[in-house]
């Protein structure tokens, strides 16, 4: 028996569902891969750009101006997901309330000094 043909309205409708589980099957992908990532000890180039979410051109920049923890075995390159996880966190940028806290440290220790003396 024939299948009916599907008619414009329908044939639309039909690839717009498609598309949109396709979209979502992208999305469980990268969090698939993504869970993957946070499980591994040791990262390759593509990975290491994935998780950071850099490309691979900037991670090998990044490599060979030394600016990025890495290790090498032979011509491989290899990273360590927790190196890599502190290198991200970088130097802690301080609040306002920190600095003015600070300051005020600073400045009672200058008065305690100059009441010593």
């Amino acid at each position: 028996m024939e299948q009916p043909a599907l008619g414009p309205p329908q044939g639309e409708a039909i690839l717009g569902k498609l598309d949109r589980i396709l979209a979502r099957l992208d999305a469980i992908e990268g969090q698939w891969r993504g869970m993957e990532l946070q499980r591994k000890e040791m990262l390759n180039t593509e990975e290491a750009a994935a998780f950071l979410s850099l490309s691979r051109s900037h991670i090998y920049k990044l490599c060979s101006e030394r600016e990025i923890p890495h290790h090498k075995q032979g011509n491989r390159t290899y990273f360590r997901r927790e190196e890599l996880e502190e290198w991200m966190a970088g130097e802690r940028i301080k609040t306002v309330h920190e600095l003015q806290l600070e300051a005020m440290r600073d400045n009672i220790d200058r008065e305690l000094e100059k009441m010593k003396r």
